[in-house]
């Protein structure tokens, strides 16, 4: 084969065209060969690019089916949670209808600890007023025994005066009858008898005057043993109401008027915004009494007197209230048209004070309905005097500007002075209050706080800035 191949080539190499065919030829085949070469190649490239494709398919399938698995998770996952709230929820509900259901009870319980403890100090005071009421009527009874018997003493000793002085006037009336007859020398009988009957007269007459003068006289005693009565019965009621003021009681309706003005206005309910006003229990009580409001007896007390609160207050000059006092016990509480009737009527005593609270809403999660009975006490200063702290009460409904009034009422600050409000939470941390209309409960202050007035200077920057 070999040597056929030489031979061939041998021939041809006689003829240099078909050397130049055959080179044609031989490239031919050789790019022929890399054609094949390069199809071999571009296969097995495309059967690699198709395994790629394969894997990246399987892959981006693959992740997309762990996405769809991740997803179906979450929302699972979601549900739970959404299940778990409605669950958390639904405990937080009942943990707080039961709370209320507790806090119904120990309501109840107070007001029924307390409504003993009123039946108690009740019937105390009642026989204490008892034991006084007889008491006093024993002195009185005394009193007047000894009154009436100094009187008769003294009826008595006028009466034996009277009648000696009586006697002695009548005999020397008569003496002097006697002495004038025999002196008169008379010439006629008729003459004498009618001087004698005279005289006579006249002596009977001024016997007549002086008893008219003794019955005179023990009417008067009579009239004086009634007017020590009265006085007794005068300084007993002074005593009484002393420190009463003067009252327009006149003006003042029937005690069935005042029952049916006041009973519907005591079963109000409470309204957001509304004013109540605080009354003493003491004073109330008596007011129920004088005008018969729990009971269909008449009237069976004493006039309660002016509208007294000043037992209510720590002192006669703070406007604090006394801790821990109690409605129904300490005070009762009336809505705004029951406060202004009873003030209308009685008045208020001398130094006492109204108090008139606001209707807020207290609580986080369950809002209800309450009179703000104790106010917020915050500490009030002037920066940088902050060691000179006034007080001062807020409602919890007051807003910023209004603690700005106070604060410059109480330091003496004119309105047209430039000044900022800090308040402190901490002690170096200062908030600046910039919403004036915002209320004290929704800037985040509570009791006890300082709030500190800053005053701008005269080149207009702020101590506390410059400070820093």
């Amino acid at each position: 084969m070999i040597e056929s191949y030489q031979f061939v080539e041998k021939v041809l190499s006689n003829y240099p065209k078909m050397q130049n065919t055959i080179q044609l030829m031989k490239e031919k085949e050789a790019a022929e060969k890399h054609i094949r070469e390069l199809d071999k190649i571009l296969k097995s490239e495309k059967v690699e690019k198709d395994k790629l494709e394969e894997q990246l398919s399987s892959q981006v399938t693959g992740l997309q089916n762990a996405l769809l698995l991740k997803e179906k998770e979450f929302n699972n996952s979601t549900q739970v949670l959404k299940e778990m709230i409605r669950s958390r929820d639904e405990q937080l509900v009942k943990q707080q209808e039961g709370n209320m259901d507790l806090l119904k009870k120990r309501e109840a319980d107070l007001k029924e600890k307390h409504s003993v403890m009123l039946s108690e100090i009740k019937q105390e005071y009642e026989s204490k007023l008892q034991t006084l009421t007889k008491n006093y009527e024993q002195q009185l009874s005394k009193t007047r025994e000894d009154c009436e018997a100094r009187v008769l003493e003294v009826i008595k000793e006028f009466t034996v005066e009277s009648s000696e002085a009586l006697e002695n006037t009548v005999v020397s009336k008569h003496e002097e009858c006697v002495e004038e007859m025999k002196t008169s020398k008379m010439e006629s009988t008729e003459a004498f008898e009618s001087t004698a009957v005279s005289k006579h007269e006249a002596c009977e007459s001024i016997a007549l005057e002086e008893m008219e003068n003794e019955d005179k006289y023990a009417m008067e005693s009579s009239e004086a043993l009634e007017s020590v009565d009265a006085s007794k019965h005068e300084v007993s009621s002074s005593s009484l109401s002393s420190s009463l003021q003067s009252l327009p009681l006149a003006n003042i309706p029937s005690y069935e008027v005042q029952k049916q003005m006041i009973q519907p206005l005591l079963t109000k309910r409470l309204k957001k915004g509304d004013k109540w006003s605080l009354v003493d229990m003491k004073w109330f009580k008596q007011w129920k009494k004088y005008t018969g409001f729990d009971s269909w007896d008449q009237q069976s007390g004493a006039h309660p007197g002016p509208i007294d609160n000043n037992n209510l207050f720590k002192d006669i000059v703070s406007e604090t209230l006394n801790d821990h006092l109690m409605e129904e016990l300490d005070y009762a509480m009336l809505s705004e048209p029951a406060w202004n009737l009873l003030l209308s009527w009685y008045g208020l005593s001398v130094g006492s004070r109204p108090i008139i609270r606001n209707v807020v809403e207290f609580g986080s999660y369950v809002k209800h309905l309450k009179v703000e009975v104790y106010l917020i006490e915050l500490k009030l200063c002037v920066y940088p005097n902050t060691n000179n702290i006034k007080t001062g009460s807020f409602s919890r409904i007051d807003t910023i500007s209004r603690v700005f009034t106070v604060i410059k009422e109480q330091f003496n600050i004119p309105d047209t002075t430039e000044c900022r409000l800090w308040y402190r939470y901490m002690a170096n941390s200062f908030e600046l209050l910039t919403n004036l209309q915002q209320t004290v409960t929704d800037a985040g202050i509570y009791g006890g706080q300082m709030i500190v007035l800053e005053i701008r200077n005269s080149d207009g920057t702020w101590p506390r800035s410059k400070r820093k």
